[in-house]
């Protein structure tokens, strides 16, 4: 987007816009931040147009975007600086492991079935705390050995769910459900 820079240090959450899911704290986090950190989200659902609502009551709109449903969803990853999940509860998040495996920061709701993956690891704040997500980010965004740390540790931790597997078989749902 023209709105984009390289310079930015881009947060990204890929997830579907509706219920376990909550973008919405995720926004509200970004209203706490430097502008020089944007926002994508990647996905679609029934709330995609209240959270887009939502960025322009809050004034966001010229620092967080939505994709929408794309398939290059690793190759969005990996240009990311931050990679976040924020959810009431998940079963086994694909997404968070796959954020992990892209070598980047993953931040995620401290919830079951994110937090069994990500503890010790990445990095946790309770659901719908978008000041502690946002201190989360400012820390990854202000200190390079923190967040180089955090990324090692995070795809450690992806290993160990031989992922490779995972992600092919992810992208290729993915993609013939964008067909």
């Amino acid at each position: 987007s023209e709105f984009i820079l390289e310079s930015d240090f881009l947060v990204t959450q890929v997830s579907s816009f509706q219920y376990p899911k909550d973008q919405f704290t995720l926004v509200d986090s970004m209203a706490r931040l430097p502008f020089g950190i944007k926002c994508i989200f990647v996905g679609d659902g029934i709330d995609r147009l209240s959270c887009e609502k939502y960025v322009i009551e809050k004034k966001l709109e010229k620092r967080i975007f939505f994709l929408g449903k794309r398939i290059d969803v690793y190759e969005i990853m990996k240009t990311s600086d931050v990679l976040v999940l924020s959810s009431k509860y998940e079963g086994m998040p694909i997404s968070c492991l796959e954020s992990m495996a892209s070598n980047k920061p993953f931040i995620g709701s401290n919830v079951p079935g994110i937090r069994e993956i990500v503890r010790d690891y990445g990095l946790l704040f309770e659901f719908s705390d978008s000041k502690k997500l946002s201190e989360h980010i400012l820390k990854l965004y202000n200190d390079i050995n923190y967040y180089n740390n955090i990324s090692h540790k995070c795809f450690t931790r992806s290993k160990y769910f031989d992922i490779s597997n995972t992600i092919n078989s992810y992208i290729n749902l993915y993609k013939s459900l964008n067909e």
